[in-house]
């Protein structure tokens, strides 16, 4: 078995240059030792670390210390670095910083180039690989911005290639720079986008090589290249690796790293049985037969199977780019078979916005209040409600006009009386009462009263009071209905612009149940659930305000991590990386 000997150098702390504090320095170098001896990805070596990462040393000692290493007996040795670089204003003065590195003082600065022909010098026929995971820091960026991807292999290779001898072993130096020498560190990583993109591969392997057992150096800087673009695009900073050697041989083009990503035949390919798959590898195998144009129920059932796996998001798009085709019909359809699909949200957004495009010029009152109904949080739904307010009214003022018939039914048995006895009284059957008895027709014939035809002082106010009565009955009717939908309009559209505050979820609620409106029952729901949101945020707030305290207390963490497991709460991720960073910090110092 071969013996490796792995050195991890640099620094996430300066003590002259607080400003240059990154802590994803440190994670990438704590993550990088622990993967890179890790059996199952070197399994042709056995390895040994030299850690002096964040050590407080002077660049004499460093390199003591490395140099002492390097001269042990062992076959290989891989040398990463993570921190920040310089370039100074002389040719070839590429400098990494350490701990106690000042800006000002260039030899408190490691020479890399230098640093690589001494450890060549030392190793002798070893195989070496350097691992360079730095930017440039300070005001001489500036000055060397034309340098191609960080410059670091024109330096390099400028004071290194005419010390290289090769006897079957070679140099070789992966970079992680980038145009302008822009080694990433990104905000919402945990590690530096290069180390972290590294990393991933050494652990879950190269899904496209699943029929290759182990993979090179160059096969892994590919990887980094693809992942690191797919994240970010063409302008993606692209690695260098540069091997030297005097030979025909390539030492980054050999096989090297076990590919976890590799699916082995259960007999070596003799009968064309193969082992058990765990899931990373059967996503790799579905994938693959997974394109742009595969059925959406292809899509979905992947999504389904391996919704966080490695293939989950370009699987996703494959998908919303399918939906952006489907109209209205094709998305109700599409929910009645997928009720769980992937991309419910996106869904349901979709139908919201193509039904309001159908339902806006229209007056399908039904049909709109179902939509308010449904689609609650739709950017249309407060348009909706105006809507429905104004269909309402103007039903109302589009009702046909009051008939006399009609206005009788609705009047009381009192007022039908004396309209009845108006009639009788009017009528030129009537009889002529009875010797003596006073009685004052309210229409009185041509042959006693010239006016014939003609209503008494007493019929004109009986029949001013019916029609008054009338009229008011109708004017009633038609300010109730308008009053109603106005008022119906006004809950609508309070609710929809109410969101998710509880205070006027509230007071929507109470204000709803006194008049009995239409929309009780969504105030209701909705209020329920911003409370249920608003308890929700608070348990949040309140793991976050214990990750906070918890600081780097490990049996803290683990009961942190127990609880969250336990309310599935958003800081779970974050509490278990803490509490490893934290058992690692007193494993270190144990």
């Amino acid at each position: 078995m071969r013996k490796l000997g792995v050195i991890v150098f640099g620094a996430s702390v300066f003590e002259y240059h607080d400003d240059l504090k990154n802590p994803r320095f440190a994670n990438s170098a704590r993550e990088f030792k622990k993967t890179i001896v890790d059996s199952t990805i070197l399994a042709d070596f056995e390895t040994e670390t030299l850690d002096l990462y964040n050590k407080s040393l002077s660049v004499s000692e460093t390199l003591d210390r490395i140099h002492d290493f390097v001269g042990r007996e062992f076959d290989d040795i891989i040398a990463y670095y993570c921190g920040h670089g310089d370039v100074g204003l002389r040719d070839g003065d590429y400098g990494v910083f350490l701990r106690r590195s000042n800006r000002e003082r260039r030899h408190t600065l490691i020479n890399f180039p230098s640093l690589i022909k001494g450890i060549k010098r030392t190793a002798l026929r070893k195989r070496v690989y350097f691992i360079l995971d730095a930017c440039y820091a300070g005001s001489a960026v500036s000055e060397m911005e034309t340098m191609d991807a960080g410059g670091t292999e024109a330096l390099i290779g400028r004071r290194l290639m005419e010390t290289v001898q090769d006897n079957g072993s070679g140099t070789a130096v992966l970079a992680a720079s980038g145009r302008f020498g822009a080694a990433l560190a990104k905000t919402e990583d945990r590690l530096t986008l290069f180390t972290g993109a590294f990393i991933k591969c050494l652990q879950e392997g190269i899904a496209h090589k699943t029929d290759a057992p182990a993979f090179s150096w160059l096969d892994i800087k590919d990887e980094v290249v693809r992942a690191t673009q797919d994240r970010l695009g063409p302008n993606a900073p692209i690695p260098t690796l540069m091997s030297y050697s005097d030979s025909a041989s390539d030492i980054t083009r050999t096989s090297f790293f076990s590919n976890r990503a590799f699916v082995p035949r259960a007999d070596g390919g003799k009968d064309g049985s193969w082992t058990t798959l765990d899931d990373r590898v059967t996503e790799h195998l579905y994938w693959k037969s997974i394109s742009d144009e595969s059925p959406v129920f292809v899509l979905e059932d992947f999504l389904t199977k391996f919704p966080n796996g490695i293939f989950s998001k370009p699987a996703r798009a494959f998908l919303l780019r399918q939906i952006k085709l489907l109209d209205e019909k094709a998305i109700e359809e599409y929910l009645l078979d997928h009720p769980r699909s992937a991309v419910l949200e996106t869904l349901e957004q979709r139908l919201g916005t193509l039904k309001w495009s159908r339902l806006k010029d229209g007056t399908e009152l039904a049909e709109i209040e179902q939509f308010v109904r449904r689609f609650t949080r739709s950017e249309f739904v407060v348009d909706a409600s105006l809507l429905i307010a104004s269909i309402r009214t103007a039903q109302v003022h589009q009702r046909p006009p009051l008939d006399i018939a009609s206005a009788n039914s609705a009047l009381s048995d009192a007022l039908k009386a004396p309209i009845e006895d108006l009639k009788v009284a009017n009528s030129p059957d009537m009889k002529e009462p009875a010797s003596g008895e006073i009685t004052q027709p309210l229409l009185a014939s041509t042959e006693r009263n010239p006016t014939k035809g003609i209503l008494s002082r007493g019929g004109i106010l009986l029949a001013a009071f019916v029609i008054t009565l009338l009229v008011g009955l109708a004017g009633k009717f038609y300010s109730d209905g308008t009053d109603t939908a106005a008022r119906e309009a006004k809950f609508s559209r309070d609710l929809a612009m109410a969101g998710n505050d509880v205070s006027t979820l509230k007071r929507i609620v109470d204000d709803c149940k006194k008049a009995s409106c239409a929309v009780l029952s969504e105030a209701s729901r909705r209020l329920a659930d911003a409370q249920a949101a608003v308890e929700a945020a608070a348990r949040e707030q309140q793991f976050r305000n214990d990750l906070a305290a918890a600081g780097t207390d490990v049996p803290k963490l683990k009961r942190l991590v127990d609880d969250c497991k336990k309310a599935s709460c958003a800081v779970l991720s974050e509490a278990n990386r803490r509490l490893a960073d934290a058992q690692a910090a007193v494993e270190a110092a144990a």
